[in-house]
């Protein structure tokens, strides 16, 4: 696996989610911005270390700048995010966070607001 291979979004499910945005970088300093979000995660940096054991062996290293929470809606087509993580902020560029999440599933409609 390279850096290339990384998704750039993984979420595992629907439903009210945790999600973290985190720097992936490879041996040769590229980075890479992704998001994870994970319904069983009570905290933030369960699924930042969710993150470094997907790319454990690769040589890449993983940190989270930031989060919140994120609930996807399938029946309703549609993604909100809002908030922050206590232990890592809100992550910069909230507008990535939805552009990104936006690209990934263009059927739905996402947004950053309070539930």
């Amino acid at each position: 696996m390279n850096l290339q291979d990384v998704p750039v979004v993984k979420i595992d499910s629907d439903d009210g989610n945790k999600f973290i945005v985190a720097v992936v970088r490879d041996e040769d300093g590229e980075k890479k911005l992704v998001v994870r979000a994970n319904q069983k995660c009570r905290y933030h940096f369960e699924i930042e270390d969710q993150l470094r054991e997907e790319i454990y062996g690769t040589g890449m290293g993983a940190y989270a700048i930031g989060g919140g929470r994120i609930t996807v809606n399938a029946e309703a087509k549609t993604i909100n995010i809002w908030g922050e993580s206590t232990g890592f902020g809100k992550e910069p560029g909230r507008t990535w966070t939805v552009a990104t999440l936006q690209e990934a599933f263009p059927e739905f409609v996402v947004s950053e607001s309070a539930p």
